[in-house]
């Protein structure tokens, strides 16, 4: 049966999810806040639970023209010496790709590939809602109703803060840099993440040129900075590690668009209440060891999706999708968390050895993800 849907939040996973609400037959409106999309993120790794739902939507063609495939990911001391190294091939019973690429590219994609006009500059003020309806105010004075509200704000969802469920993210008690910079000559195509004592920094490329550099450090102090003082920072932080990161962080300048930005992430899910739907980081935000922040957004469309079609009442539908993926998000999440504290927490000799035995905590947890379907 067909149902009007609005959806609120035009990132990834809200295009997303009007491209496959629509095809499945629902009435679909978009809200932006944003006036315009402007500058996005920085890069993206997309493992093979993301691409396979990518591919469902017919989007993985047009992703992939846009990514570099990786088949590999290596972990290093510091200075550069291997702790262990892991092969992709295998790991999801599909064995689809493991890519990466700027979030920009990855955004145009699906946008343009989403028939649904968005409306931007538009966000909620309020909704009321009862047996049969959900009623939106918006900033613009302008009043939307619906059968669902599906809100894909984000983790800092204005919607869900203020509306469904007022407590914040929590911090993770690290400070983080990322951006995009030209890439150290034969790093080849495979992701390669540093560690030392209470810091650590991933090279990701992204294409022959490019690559994504993601660092942290244990910090309960720092705030933000500014980009002149995130070079300085960052410089001063990792003076210590290899030449490739020497050589990228020796080439960046205050023009770099550097974010600069502790890390929190959602201390429990908040899927929402009635007909009022949060998806995504909104739901569910967590650390990115697993790299399954749009991976776990893509699955909660497709789940969404696959309840829509279900002869159920709405309220039933919303529900099921809950009990769906309550257990399979909240596995992710700890060890998502769990893991990336254990690199900064764990004394340096007991965790590289750890890894040695083990392999990297990328693979070691997409193995155990990927036995289980959505």
């Amino acid at each position: 049966m067909q149902k009007s849907i609005i959806v609120s939040g035009g990132g990834i996973v809200g295009q997303t999810a009007a491209i496959a609400l629509s095809q499945a037959g629902h009435k679909v409106q978009m809200l932006e806040k944003r006036s315009s999309w402007g500058a996005m993120g920085a890069g993206l790794a997309l493992p093979a639970n993301a691409t396979f739902q990518l591919d469902r939507l017919g989007l993985l063609s047009q992703v992939r023209e846009k990514a570099l495939e990786a088949r590999s990911i290596s972990y290093f001391t510091a200075e550069g010496e291997l702790l262990c190294q892991q092969g992709f091939k295998g790991l999801h019973y599909t064995d689809s790709p493991y890519l990466a690429l700027p979030h920009s590219s990855l955004h145009k994609v699906i946008r343009e590939n989403n028939p649904i006009p968005v409306a931007m500059g538009r966000y909620i003020n309020n909704f009321e809602q009862n047996d049969e309806r959900v009623e939106v105010a918006l900033d613009s004075g302008e009043q939307l109703e619906a059968d669902l509200l599906l809100v894909c704000e984000g983790i800092y969802s204005s919607t869900r803060t203020f509306w469904v469920n007022p407590s914040p993210p929590v911090d993770m008690g690290l400070f983080c840099w990322r951006f995009l910079a030209p890439s150290p000559q034969n790093l080849g195509d495979d992701p390669q993440l540093f560690l030392g004592g209470k810091n650590a920094c991933l090279l990701y490329p992204l294409s022959a040129d490019q690559i994504y550099f993601y660092a942290h450090r244990a910090d309960h102090k720092l705030q933000w900075c500014n980009p002149e003082e995130a070079v300085k920072a960052l410089r001063e932080e990792f003076a210590g590690y290899n030449e490739d990161v020497q050589g990228v962080l020796a080439g960046l300048n205050s023009d770099t668009n550097v974010i600069a930005r502790r890390m929190q992430v959602m201390d429990s899910q908040v899927w929402g209440k009635g007909r009022v739907l949060c998806i995504g980081d909104a739901a569910h935000g967590c650390g990115p060891i697993l790299q399954q922040g749009v991976a776990q957004g893509l699955e909660d469309v497709a789940v969404l999706t696959e309840e829509l079609a279900t002869g159920s009442p709405l309220i039933q539908q919303v529900k099921n999708f809950v009990d769906r993926r309550f257990n399979r998000v909240a596995w992710v999440c700890e060890n998502s968390n769990t893991r990336l504290k254990e690199l900064n927490t764990q004394q340096e000799q007991v965790r590289n050895q750890a890894l040695r035995e083990n392999g990297p905590s990328h693979t070691t947890g997409w193995k155990k993800l990927y036995q289980n379907e959505p």
